[in-house]
């Protein structure tokens, strides 16, 4: 049986009364629904991670823009709270509780805001221990010497203090008495040296060939020098009362002849095949001496040694053997530098370059060193020198020209370079 008219009027009415109920909530309903989130806490593996969120100060509204009716300001979001699931689910209190005016959260759109770790530097609160020894160690100077040649023959006095004469290998010692005044030639086959004999002394030659001793000159004579050919050689004769400046051809010892007649200290070797470098009787003058007898030009030795050196009986000048304007010095301290042991009577001695164009004197440091006997490798890039220690313990050293390199060469001393 079909309903009625009647009956379909009450159908329609129930059945929109239903709709609007379960559909669109009446007013009262909605008034009585918590304005914000859920009546109940959502689970904890729900809430927000805070660093997975990013902080980003809001648009305020212009401070001239009041607050009214029809004119919302900006939105309050109160702090959620786990027990009473009330609040915005983004904020939590004690975690992410900033100011509320003024800051918002917002999810970025690319996923999730991560810090890149690998854009920053690493921090390391920790000391290195390599930083610490680089600071503890101070850089090792190296000489700027690279390549050099290590003398091929020398001379010097043993450790027995005995003369010995040393070509490549093979060491050879000169029997005798008392020697002294070593000097090598350049081709490096020859030696001479004077020797006491009673109360005179000999020139003598010592040749490596034949390995044998020759008497050349016999009197009061002293510091023989060869000539940069070998061809002659200059020496000291006392005649008159003073010390006389005289050579003779190597080849002819009998035809020696007096080349100057004043009086010298000492002959410091040859400049050049026509010129002598002498010091002057009482160390006066560092003298040029030519070939008719007279000086070319002389420096004053208090010019040479300056205010921190004095001459002594040990003063040796040695010229470089491709530069004539530098010159190795042997001289004693005026006041020894601390850590400068002492040798005789409280002093000491130490080596200074020289230039004298310049005038220009550069120390060359020797740390617990007593220096003297100064000579230039043939190179020009080595000095060796005796050198006596605090012990009292005497050896050469050789040490670079630019004052680095120093070791310990030979245990002999007053070691003379030929070749």
């Amino acid at each position: 049986m079909f309903p009625g008219a009647i009956e379909r009027l009450f159908l329609a009415v129930l059945i929109g009364t239903a709709g609007e109920t379960n559909g669109n909530p009446s007013p009262a309903a909605a008034a009585e629904k918590p304005p914000h989130g859920p009546t109940r806490s959502p689970p904890l593996h729900a809430l927000p991670d805070p660093a997975s969120w990013l902080w980003q100060p809001a648009q305020l509204e212009p401070p001239d823009r009041a607050e009214g009716p029809g004119t919302p300001g900006p939105r309050r979001l109160p702090a959620y709270s786990a027990r009473t699931g009330r609040g915005h689910p983004g904020r939590r209190a004690g975690v992410l509780d900033l100011p509320r005016q003024g800051f918002r959260h917002r999810r970025p759109r690319g996923g999730c805001a991560r810090i890149a770790t690998e854009l920053f530097p690493k921090i390391n609160n920790q000391p290195d221990q390599n930083d610490d020894d680089t600071k503890k160690k101070p850089p090792v100077p190296v000489s700027s010497v690279t390549k050099f040649q290590s003398p091929v023959v020398v001379s010097y006095f043993n450790a027995s203090q005995q003369l010995a004469f040393k070509r490549g290998s093979i060491v050879r010692d000169i029997p005798g008495g008392t020697d002294s005044d070593l000097r090598v030639s350049h081709d490096g086959k020859k030696l001479l040296f004077t020797r006491e004999a009673g109360a005179v002394r000999t020139i003598n030659e010592y040749n490596y060939d034949s390995n044998s001793v020759k008497e050349l000159l016999r009197g009061e004579v002293r510091n023989p020098v060869w000539s940069p050919e070998d061809s002659r050689a200059a020496y000291l004769n006392h005649q008159g009362g003073k010390w006389q400046l005289w050579t003779f051809p190597s080849n002819d010892p009998t035809k020696a002849a007096a080349l100057s007649a004043d009086a010298f200290e000492s002959i410091q070797g040859w400049s050049d095949p026509h010129t002598l470098l002498t010091v002057t009787a009482n160390q006066a003058d560092l003298a040029w001496i030519a070939e008719d007898g007279k000086p070319t030009q002389a420096l004053p030795i208090r010019d040479l040694c300056g205010p921190d050196f004095v001459p002594g009986a040990k003063l040796a000048v040695r010229l470089h053997p491709s530069n004539p304007d530098l010159v190795l010095v042997s001289a004693l301290f005026a006041h020894p530098p601390a850590g400068i042991p002492t040798v005789e009577n409280g002093q000491a001695g130490g080596l200074f370059l020289y230039e004298f164009r310049s005038k220009r004197r550069t120390l060359i440091p020797l740390p617990g060193l007593s220096a003297s006997e100064a000579e230039w490798s043939r190179d020009g890039f080595q000095i060796f020198f005796t050198g006596t220690d605090s012990a009292k313990r005497r050896a050469t050293y050789r040490i670079f020209w630019d004052g680095l390199g120093l070791q310990r060469y030979i245990a002999g001393t007053s070691l003379i370079v030929g070749l």
